[in-house]
């Protein structure tokens, strides 16, 4: 009975000591801050699948900037698909953003989706310069990633590529509008 009552105490010593609330420095270093989720994923040694669950959380949290580096530092360690996917999601929404939309940006966020539509990045790579066999993609294509990359596209473009059009070509297309120059003088009255 002794002993039950001793590592039950143990036990709630413990359980106390773990529920205190975890403090960490602020950046001037003068008060103790609350961790939060993103700073508790920032460690030193980066490998791609924690780089893709940072940059989730940051998506999630409305950090698209810190999203999209994150996104970008995890492509130089690993091509992956579902980090395509998280990078696309968080170019678009920066793009939702911004009132003037900038050309470049759209053009990333289009090529993005495109590589997730066409399964064209990680190892399971279905295509060749985003032409593949007609009708491979419903076979092997991964629902979880190829029909939100259409819907996606279609939202972005109001088009999804054609079976035998190449991402350059759809690109170029799509991206016409966007650039459109207008020049003009200037009268007097």
């Amino acid at each position: 009975m002794k002993i039950r009552k001793a590592v039950l105490i143990r036990t709630l010593v413990i359980f106390a000591l773990f529920l205190q609330p975890t403090y960490g420095d602020d950046i001037t270093g003068s008060e103790a801050s609350p961790v939060t989720s993103m700073d508790a994923l920032d460690v030193t040694q980066e490998t791609s699948g924690r780089l893709c669950r940072s940059a989730e959380i940051a998506l999630q949290q409305g950090h698209f900037d810190k999203a999209i580096k994150l996104c970008q530092q995890s492509l130089e360690v690993k091509d992956d698909t579902d980090l395509h996917q998280v990078y696309a999601m968080a170019l678009e929404k920066k793009l939702a953003t911004e009132t003037d939309k900038d050309p470049e940006l759209f053009k990333k966020c289009v090529q993005e989706w495109l590589l997730v539509l066409r399964q064209s990045g990680g190892e399971e790579n279905l295509s060749f310069h985003g032409i593949s066999i007609p009708g491979e993609g419903k076979f092997f294509g991964d629902e979880d990633r190829t029909l939100p990359a259409k819907q996606h596209l279609v939202k972005l473009t109001g088009r999804t590529p054609k079976v035998w059009e190449t991402d350059v070509k759809f690109l170029k297309r799509v991206t016409r509008n966007m650039e459109s120059k207008v020049s003009g003088t200037v009268l007097k009255y």
